[in-house]
Parts: structure tokens; sequence; C-alpha cells
């Protein structure tokens, strides 16, 4: 199995705390070409009623919602999700007393705990290519999520991070280097797999937005 779908790996290395996730975006703050918050961003194209039932599978360290903490109506009800307890004891430790704000759960996105037609949004930034097995995972979305319910996937595009890649493989002399790390759901190859998981009766909004 690939490093970026193996769980064990993911679990008790990559993602065993937020460490080498902060190092990534540290990286890209320092080089990224859009002068706009990407949080930000996001949160502005959610299309969602008061009161909405939210749950965020692959939350990290909470980025998206400290970054948008002044953003966020009181009544919405938010679970942040992670596969790994690392990931989640980050995201709950610079929340402070915010964290009230959100509940926190352990959940494999192949198996999701909640009822079917039970929530209004699901997000997922930059997780779906690190599931080992997506369709089973996008068609766990579309049970949860409410007949008008949306789904927000953020990934990146094939180019990303082209430069850096490019310089890594000089050095270590492999071209897979940086290919196959998001390959599995891009901005290119992302929107084609949300059909094969649509509802036939149902109106499941699946948006895939790119970083």
């Amino acid at each position: 199995m690939a490093s970026e779908t193996n769980q064990s790996y993911l679990l008790n290395e990559q993602y065993k705390d937020s460490s080498n996730f902060a190092a990534r975006v540290r990286l890209n703050a320092r080089f990224k070409t859009n002068p706009g918050d990407f949080h930000r961003w996001v949160f502005e194209r959610l299309q969602l009623a008061p009161g909405s039932r939210v749950l965020e599978l692959g939350c990290g360290p909470a980025l998206f919602w400290r970054s948008n903490l002044d953003q966020i109506p009181a009544d919405w009800q938010i679970t942040l999700s992670d596969f790994s307890p690392g990931m989640l004891h980050d995201a709950q430790r610079p929340l402070g007393d915010r964290s009230k704000r959100f509940n926190f759960r352990r959940i494999d996105a192949q198996a999701i705990p909640f009822d079917d037609a039970s929530l209004d949004a699901v997000i997922a930034n930059h997780m779906l290519y690190h599931v080992p097995d997506r369709p089973k995972a996008l068609a766990e979305i579309r049970r949860v999520l409410k007949p008008d319910g949306r789904l927000y996937a953020t990934t990146v595009g094939d180019t990303h991070m082209r430069e850096l890649w490019q310089l890594v493989r000089g050095v270590v002399g492999s071209a897979n280097i940086g290919t196959a790390a998001t390959a599995g759901f891009t901005l290119e190859n992302g929107g084609a797999q949300m059909p094969r998981i649509s509802s036939t009766s149902g109106s499941n909004a699946m948006r895939t937005l790119c970083a």
C-alpha cells in the first residue's frame, strides 16, 4: 500500500501529531502566490443555513476554524474529527476555552459514526487523497448527508509545488517524488470521482475546490 494511503504510516509517523503538517503550512505560507487566506476563502463559499450540523473530516490542528472564529454562526453544531488522536489533541489545545464551541471525535472517513441523512455539510480539506478506499468514504459521506446536504472537498492541482519537487528530484534522483502523495484526488481528477456516488434520488451537492 502506498504511504500516502497507508493508515498505519499516516497515524504513527506522518500525522502522529501536527508537527509535519505545520512545517508544510509554513512552507506554503512563505512561497504562496495568492495573497488571500485559503481558509477564509473556503469559508466564504459555504452555503449553510442557520442551525446547520457540520462535520469536518481530517480537521488536523483546526486551522480552518481558528482562521474563521469570527465568522462561525453561534447556532451551528460542529464536529471536528481526525483519524489521528495526536491531531485531535493539537486541534483542541490552541483553541483553549473556545474548544467548547466544537465536538471532537476520532473518525475514519470510511466508517462515519453518524445516522443516515443527519448532517447538513461535510468538509474534507486536503485529506481525501489519504483515504485508502475513497469510493467507500464518499459513499459514507453521501449516507450521512441530508438530501440537500453538501460536501465541500478541497485539494491541490497536478502542478502544486512543482518547482520544489523538481528541485528535490534533482537531488534524490527519483522521478516519483512529490507526485504520488496527492495523485489520487486532485483538482484534475477529483470532480470526476463524485458522480460515482451521487444519489439518484437525493440532491446532495458535491463540490471540489482547489487550494
